[in-house]
C-alpha cells in the first residue's frame, strides 16, 4: 500500500551498557587496592605525586609535578588494562589519537611510563598536560554558561 510508513532498522552494535552496581563496587575496590604508594613507586623516579584528583572505571587520576621541568602534570593510571578487550582497545585508541593531536583545546600527551616488567604488567601510566577541570565537571557544576561559552565548547568538541 502506498503511504504506509515502514520502520527502518539498522544493523549496528548497541551502545555499551553502564556497568551494574556490583561491577562498580569491584572497580572501586580495585581502585582502593591500587594505592598511593604503588603509583609513587611506578612514577616516582620522574614525577612527584601531589594528590589523587579523580577515579573512574578505568583507574585513578593524579596531579603530579614533573621533577625535571617542575611543571604540573596529570597522571592517568589505568589498571587491569587487559581484563576487557573493548576497554583495552579504547585506551590504545586514546593514546594513539593524543600522540598525533596538536591543539590548544586538547590536553597533550607528555609521556607514557614504561612498566617495570613488560611481560607481566597489567596497568599503564599516561602522563598528560594538567588541566584545572574537565567537561564532566563543567557539566555538573552550577556555573551558568552564556551562549558564547556553549558555542565555543561545541566548536572545540567538534
Amino acid at each position: 500500500e502506498t503511504g504506509k510508513k515502514y520502520k527502518k532498522s539498522f544493523d549496528c552494535q548497541a551502545p555499551r551498557q553502564a556497568k551494574p552496581k556490583a561491577a562498580k563496587k569491584i572497580i572501586e575496590a580495585q581502585a582502593d587496592d591500587y594505592n598511593f604508594s604503588t603509583i609513587e613507586e611506578e612514577v616516582g623516579h620522574k614525577y612527584q605525586i601531589v594528590s589523587q584528583i579523580g577515579a573512574g572505571s578505568y583507574g585513578n587520576v593524579y596531579q603530579a609535578i614533573d621533577k625535571e621541568t617542575e611543571k604540573k602534570v596529570t597522571i592517568k593510571n589505568v589498571h587491569s588494562i587487559f581484563d576487557d578487550v573493548v576497554d583495552c582497545k579504547r585506551i590504545m585508541r586514546e593514546i594513539k589519537i593524543l600522540r598525533n593531536l596538536d591543539s590548544p583545546y586538547i590536553v597533550k600527551l607528555h609521556d607514557i611510563i614504561p612498566p617495570k616488567n613488560r611481560k607481566t604488567f597489567n596497568s599503564i601510566n599516561i602522563v598528560l598536560e594538567f588541566a584545572d577541570s574537565d567537561l564532566k565537571k563543567l557539566c555538573k557544576s552550577s556555573l551558568k554558561l552564556e551562549e558564547i561559552h556553549v558555542k565555543t565548547l561545541m566548536y572545540n568538541v567538534m
